[in-house]
């Protein structure tokens, strides 16, 4: 890894921590085409696990640093912290995400805030699903980002601003070896598990960024199988679910569809 300072990489480019594997190393290669069509090229640089040969990702590579892991979660996120300092700021941005929008000028506002960001800060989140928020609040810019509740993990898998610690503590120390897969990382921390490694993390007032859901259950979301083909990606030889999904107001999304908030109409999409 590059040297840091005060959390900032010495080219002023965030590290983006990609968790994927190569059996769906598909949704790596959309998610990083969408953050450079949306113009984020100069502000990210990504770091994609391999479990084979990186000639399987026949994306543009600058920019791209390669690593090798074994597939499994715990492995790989290892593999994606080593060399990264407790307060070091990264973007973690899971390969069952991708961006649909991206409000530009709050984004580089907030990777400019990062480098003089107190020490108690440990998050800045890109939208609001259903964290409980307090009153307290901060500005970076012109929006106002209010401090979540440490009470559960929503929010936990959205692409957003992380302090090192923050994933350390999820994977590598608050953890354990049974604990490999989404499902059970989930689970765990859902039931009355301490979280206090989730304090100081930032909830913005409005939607910074939309992000779609390609995979559901380990089926494709009949968008994440459009978008793939559209971006020219590897599509992963999974079912496919015939649902169109996506974040991008949780309270909205509640009120409109309560039993699923993220299942949106495919003309979402068209937008």
């Amino acid at each position: 890894m590059s040297s840091m300072q005060n959390g900032l990489s010495t080219s002023d480019k965030i590290k983006a921590l990609i968790l994927t594997y190569d059996k769906q190393i598909g949704l790596a290669q959309l998610l990083i085409k969408k953050y450079r069509q949306l113009e984020m090229a100069d502000v990210l640089s990504f770091v994609v696990p391999i479990n084979g040969q990186d000639s399987i990702f026949s994306v543009d590579a600058v920019d791209i640093e390669f690593i090798q892991s074994d597939s499994d979660i715990l492995s790989t996120m290892h593999a994606l912290l080593s060399g990264f300092a407790d307060d070091d700021w990264i973007f973690w941005a899971i390969d069952d995400r991708y961006p649909l929008t991206l409000d530009a000028k709050s984004f580089l506002e907030i990777t400019q805030y990062l480098s003089t960001a107190p020490a108690n800060i440990n998050g800045i989140k890109l939208l609001h699903w259903r964290e409980k928020l307090t009153t307290d609040a901060i500005k970076i810019g012109e929006t106002r980002y209010f401090l979540q509740e440490v009470e559960n993990t929503f929010g936990l898998w959205h692409h957003h601003f992380l302090r090192a610690k923050v994933l350390k503590s999820l994977f590598l120390r608050e953890n354990s070896q049974q604990l490999n897969n989404i499902t059970a990382i989930n689970e765990y921390f859902c039931n009355s598990v301490p979280l206090s490694f989730l304090e100081g993390i930032y909830v913005p007032e409005r939607p910074i960024a939309t992000l779609g859901e390609p995979l559901y259950q380990g089926k494709l979301t009949l968008n994440g199988k459009a978008d793939l083909i559209r971006y020219d990606c590897r599509v992963p030889e999974y079912p496919v679910i015939e649902r169109c999904m996506a974040f991008y107001d949780g309270q909205e999304q509640i009120e409109l569809n309560p039993s699923a908030p993220k299942v949106v109409p495919s003309d979402f999409f068209k937008a």
